[in-house]
């Protein structure tokens, strides 16, 4: 053999062994991804949307590692663009940021159905959570901190990690229907209890999420169902009363009624940005609206995914905003 290539031999087992060496060093690094543990038995959800969840751009599940970060598993199923340090998603999939007549558009993403109030590289996934990017338009009045679309989160898993108390209100009038959706949900892991003081309810002084089932009469009747609706961009809640008849609303807050008539809605409601207990108005009108509430709430909770808030009329779901 020649001298050059004994060199040549040489050389490459010379590389060999530091390869190895240093693949050794970095199998107990914790920094490198085959070290971290799967975070237990359950898939993370991933879902994201625009337009208020109207088009679906990727719904997959993830199993999470132990660390793993909203950001971490996003970037397992989507190519993203992050700014100011990282934590914020500029873009995912090349569609991005920007401006338009109905205001600004940019990335928001929920956890267990309530808007995060942490950079997606700080907030630390579960297994079993449901993560959903959506890109929507806002501007001051228009911040959408909670969704239904998560259902039948935040009660059976919530967003702060803490063993709450989930509080079933109701009117009389709804009681069984709000104790057959207390135990769908208690099935489903939730801790429940049950209230029927409505108008006595102290909405500012709540320690868990809240699921209300209230009629139309009771809903315009009780002042704090009736300051939850005054502010739709800010509590999420995109439906008003004109008389006595409810009205859906369009992401600007203005009125877009449809030809048949409400029968009952879901909405979502919180007081800002990571509230971990949002509050759920269920309205319904005569047995009908009884009955479809209760097809979305335990037959057929799927007509609430990817849904900000709905309303029912003439046998179908609408999504809120209009």
């Amino acid at each position: 053999m020649s001298r050059t290539g004994k060199r040549a031999i040489m050389w490459t087992l010379a590389a060999i062994l530091v390869v190895g060496v240093t693949l050794v060093a970095l199998k107990g690094c914790t920094l490198m991804p085959w070290n971290k543990e799967t975070a237990g038995g359950e898939p993370v959800s991933v879902l994201i949307t625009r337009d208020f969840g109207g088009v679906l751009i990727t719904d997959e599940s993830v199993r999470p590692r132990s660390g793993d970060s909203v950001m971490d598993v996003l970037l397992q199923v989507a190519e993203v663009e992050t700014g100011y340090g990282g934590g914020f998603v500029s873009a995912i999939d090349g569609l991005g940021s920007g401006s338009g007549e109905s205001g600004r558009s940019d990335w928001f993403y929920y956890v267990n159905g309530v808007l995060s109030g942490l950079g997606a590289d700080e907030y630390q996934v579960e297994g079993g959570d449901k993560i959903w990017w959506d890109h929507h338009s806002w501007n001051e009045s228009n911040f959408i901190p909670a969704v239904v679309g998560s259902y039948p989160m935040p009660f059976t898993r919530g967003y702060s990690r803490e063993e709450t108390l989930s509080t079933v209100l109701f009117s009389d009038y709804l009681e069984s229907l709000a104790r057959q959706v207390g135990g769908y949900l208690a099935e489903g892991g939730a801790r429940v209890q049950y209230e029927g003081d409505l108008p006595g309810f102290i909405c500012g002084d709540r320690s868990g999420p809240v699921i209300a089932f209230v009629t139309f009469e009771d809903a315009r009747k009780t002042g704090w169902i009736t300051e939850l609706l005054a502010s739709p961009g800010k509590t999420g809640a995109f439906l008003t009363f004109d008389g006595d008849r409810p009205v859906p609303l369009d992401s600007n807050g203005d009125p877009a009624p449809l030809q048949e008539e409400i029968s009952a809605a879901v909405l979502a409601c919180g007081s800002g940005i990571g509230d971990p207990f949002p509050v759920w108005l269920v309205l319904c009108d005569g047995e009908d609206g009884v009955k479809q509430a209760g097809r979305l709430l335990v037959s057929g909770s799927q007509g609430l995914s990817r849904k900000v808030g709905v309303v029912v009329a003439g046998g179908n779901v609408y999504s809120l905003p209009r």
